[in-house]
């Protein structure tokens, strides 16, 4: 029986530090700490982009997006030349996940057979600036900046995908991380 009376409730503390130094530039940190717990048969579970193909009983338990820690941390050091490196790093709790049997049924309560490792990324951008000449039509006289980013630089194992079903033999072991990728940037100042 399908009824409107769905719940949820997100619960936050987060600190945040910022330094603002012209000459260097500015750095942001932040942490977390949170807790997202709701009814798991919410409707974009049925109606998304990737709606589920077994309609299970309703549970109160952790949400899919549930990460209790987070720490974030980034800024742009200014160099000289118009030169800009902007760090940022993430750290977080894994999401929580569940097991299922070979019918597709959970075994236990939902999104509490364990969670994901813990996410770490480091990405780096670096950019330079210049003037665009100004016998460029529609364009002369505009600034632009011309970079790389390598996204995940140290390459931290950081799976999207868990074998949850128990009757695999890779049970519990996590798949599908992305590496390190190195992306081009073109940025135009209007």
């Amino acid at each position: 029986m399908l009824s409107n009376r769905g719940r949820s409730r997100y619960r936050e503390f987060q600190v945040i530090a910022i330094y603002d130094n012209p000459s260097i530039g500015t750095w942001n940190a932040s942490y977390v700490w949170s807790r997202a717990r709701g009814d798991l048969n919410s409707i974009d579970y049925f109606l998304g982009d990737f709606p589920a193909f077994v309609v299970r009983r309703n549970e109160y338990g952790p949400q899919p997006f549930d990460s209790p820690h987070r720490f974030l941390a980034y800024g742009q050091l200014r160099i000289r030349h118009e030169i800009n490196i902007s760090p940022l790093v993430e750290i977080r709790s894994g999401f929580p996940f569940s097991f299922v049997n070979e019918r597709l049924d959970f075994i236990g309560p939902r999104n509490q057979a364990g969670r994901f490792p813990t996410f770490l990324s480091l990405a780096v951008q670096a950019t330079k600036g210049f003037g665009i000449p100004s016998v460029v039509p529609k364009l002369g006289g505009r600034r632009a900046r011309i970079g790389v980013a390598v996204i995940n630089a140290t390459s931290h194992f950081n799976p999207r995908d868990v074998q949850n079903n128990i009757a695999s033999p890779q049970v519990g072991q996590f798949f599908n991380s992305l590496g390190t990728s190195v992306r081009a940037k073109f940025e135009l100042d209007f």
